[in-house]
C-alpha cells in the first residue's frame, strides 16, 4: 500500500475496520502496522485520518462497552507527535444510531483539533480538559522521627539523594539495597579516609552516609536483588524482625546514574 502510493499519500484515511470487529488486530494494531508503513510518506503534505469505532467510550452511562477498541484514542494522540503533518482522530461512533454513514460524513466534512470526540443520540460530544487547582501541601514533614524507610537500589545517584532528603526532613533510619557488594559496615569510615584502596565513587559514597549518620539518622545496607522473590522475602523477613516493620519503601533499582 505504501508502495503504492509512493511520495503522494492519500489526504484522508478512513479506518473502519474496528466497526465490524473489536480484536486488537483489527483495531489498534492495524492501525499502528498502517502508521509505520504509510506515515513517513506525508513529509511535504498534510493528512487527515480518521480513527472509527463504535462504544468505545463512556459518554451517556448507557452504552454496551467495547473496551478494546478505546487503544484507538492512544495512538489518535500519538501519531501527530511522531508525524506533525497528520492531523488524527478518534471518532467513536453512536451503537444505537440507524444512520451511521451520516456521522462518518460529517467527520469527513469536519476540520477539527479534537483527538476525540464521539456521537451519542444524534449529537456530537468534545472531550475537554479543565484545570484543577488542587491545595497548597502541607508545610508538616510526612517523614516520621524514628521510622524505618527502605530505598532499593539505595547507594545510586537517585537512591542517595532520597536518604539525604529524608534525613534532612527527620531523624530515622534507613535501609539501602541494592545488587552491588558494598563494604562492611565495620570499614566504612576506614575507606572514606583512605586515599586508595578502592574507588572513588565508594569513597564518595561513603562520605555522603556519613554526612546522613552525622544529622542524626541511621544508615544500613544489605545487600539483595528485589526482582527475585526469594531474596525479596528474606529481605522482609529481616526487616520486620530487626526493625519492627516500615514506615514507607521508594524503588529506584534500575535507575541510571
Amino acid at each position: 500500500l505504501a508502495n503504492a502510493y509512493g511520495s503522494e499519500p492519500p489526504d484522508c484515511v478512513l479506518h473502519l475496520w474496528s466497526l465490524s470487529e473489536s480484536k486488537d488486530d483489527l483495531g489498534f494494531f492495524s492501525v499502528l502496522y498502517l502508521t509505520q508503513s504509510l506515515a513517513p510518506n506525508y513529509i511535504t503534505q498534510n493528512g487527515r485520518w480518521l480513527l472509527f469505532s463504535q462504544a468505545s467510550h463512556e459518554v451517556t452511562g448507557n452504552e454496551d462497552l467495547s473496551p478494546s477498541c478505546a487503544t484507538l484514542s492512544g495512538i489518535a494522540g500519538v501519531i501527530p507527535l511522531e508525524f506533525p503533518s497528520i492531523a488524527s482522530r478518534h471518532v467513536d461512533l453512536d451503537p444505537g444510531h440507524p444512520d451511521l454513514a451520516s456521522q462518518v460524513l460529517h467527520e469527513i466534512q469536519t476540520i477539527s483539533a479534537t483527538r476525540l470526540c464521539a456521537w451519542r443520540n444524534g449529537k456530537r460530544w468534545l472531550r475537554s480538559w479543565k484545570s484543577l487547582c488542587l491545595p497548597q501541601p502541607s508545610e508538616t514533614s510526612e517523614i516520621e522521627p524514628g521510622a524505618t524507610y527502605l530505598i532499593t537500589g539505595g547507594i545510586g545517584s537517585m537512591g542517595l539523594a532520597l536518604a539525604e532528603y529524608f534525613a534532612e526532613q527527620a531523624a530515622c533510619r534507613l535501609v539501602l539495597t541494592g545488587r552491588s557488594d558494598f563494604p562492611e559496615r565495620s570499614r566504612w569510615k576506614a575507606i572514606a579516609e583512605s586515599s586508595g584502596g578502592h574507588s572513588e565513587r565508594i569513597r564518595r559514597t561513603l562520605g555522603r552516609i556519613e554526612a546522613i549518620e552525622n544529622s542524626g539518622s541511621t544508615v544500613d545496607y544489605i545487600r539483595a536483588d528485589v526482582s527475585d522473590p526469594e531474596a525479596t522475602a528474606h529481605l522482609c523477613s529481616h526487616l520486620e524482625t530487626v526493625h519492627g516493620g516500615l514506615g514507607g519503601i521508594v524503588h529506584t533499582a534500575g535507575e541510571l546514574d
